[in-house]
């Protein structure tokens, strides 16, 4: 009996070995300010920021390949003091020219306290593939509570990822 449990134990092992080998994983930080020119009107209206990528650079690794996985783990709108009011949701998406408009996360409702708040991520959310590119824009749909006839509108972005490449 003993030896079949050391048997099962070793097989596991190689296995757990063999799947995590090769790969890297890197967290990073991008940050980027969303904006748009007013007016807005009430419902949808959109903020937008272009990303520039040196992949390699943001993950500190010049061997980098290809980017296997990319996991939104965390994001967070910044926005001036009393702004948030004005919001009923908001939708955070990508989109650039080889890939579809994914949405990576939402909030519903939006507390209108304070400067910031956190996003529901998505967890079906593939988004590895906008990493393979030089660039991908952010959109931030802001679903207005009443018509604002404001200049412009600015929301400070800050998205946690975990990124696994080769």
């Amino acid at each position: 009996m003993k030896r079949i449990i050391q048997t099962t134990a070793s097989f596991f092992l190689v296995l757990v070995l063999f799947a995590c080998g090769g790969g890297k994983t890197s967290n990073i930080t991008l940050e980027t300010t969303v904006s748009a020119d007013g007016p807005f009107f009430q419902g949808g209206n959109s903020l937008v920021a272009d990303i520039p990528l040196n992949i390699k650079e943001l993950v500190g690794d010049e061997s980098l390949q290809e980017v296997t996985s990319v996991t939104l783990t965390k994001a967070v709108m910044q926005m001036e003091e009393g702004a948030l009011a004005s919001f009923n949701n908001a939708t955070l998406q990508f989109v650039s020219d080889a890939n579809p408009m994914t949405t990576v996360a939402i909030i519903n409702p939006i507390s209108g306290e304070g400067k910031s708040v956190s996003f529901t991520t998505s967890d079906e959310a593939e988004i590895e593939s906008f990493f393979n590119e030089e660039s991908f824009t952010v959109l931030l749909d802001l679903d207005f509570k009443e018509d604002q006839y404001l200049e412009t509108v600015e929301a400070k972005v800050n998205m946690n990822l975990t990124i696994e490449y080769k």
